[in-house]
């Protein structure tokens, strides 16, 4: 693969942003602390809590709560409603949470690596 040129990657960035905002019509004000949970999340399923919070950054335990939330349908009565991800005790520490990815997730994650590569390869034209 070839190296971005600054507006390959802006676009790549663009399309980035824009599918995860289309893939949540009922919260289409999603922040970039939303995309960056979600992606973290995807990265390094069941990760802590407390790690999501030092590797997302600038963020603290309760925005990052509710960000979890929106992925995983609790802030959402819809039936349509993505769970994405979900909070679970840590067996060994129950101060803590565990952040999982579903298997709804999974599919999503698949979907997205696929979304990308289609998005490289029109690039690497």
């Amino acid at each position: 693969m070839k190296n971005l040129t600054p507006p390959e990657a802006a676009h790549l960035a663009f399309a980035v942003i824009q599918k995860i905002r289309a893939s949540f019509p009922q919260h289409s004000q999603l922040t970039l602390t939303s995309a960056a949970t979600l992606l973290a999340v995807l990265e390094n399923p069941g990760i802590k809590q407390n790690d999501l919070e030092r590797l997302v950054g600038n963020v603290n335990a309760g925005t990052l709560s509710k960000q979890i939330d929106i992925f995983s349908a609790r802030s959402d009565d819809s039936p349509d409603a993505k769970k994405l991800i979900v909070k679970e005790r840590n067996s060994i520490n129950l101060k803590t949470n565990d952040v999982i990815v579903t298997e709804e997730g999974q599919r999503y994650s698949i979907d997205f690596a696929d979304f990308l590569n289609k998005q490289l390869q029109r690039l690497d034209r």
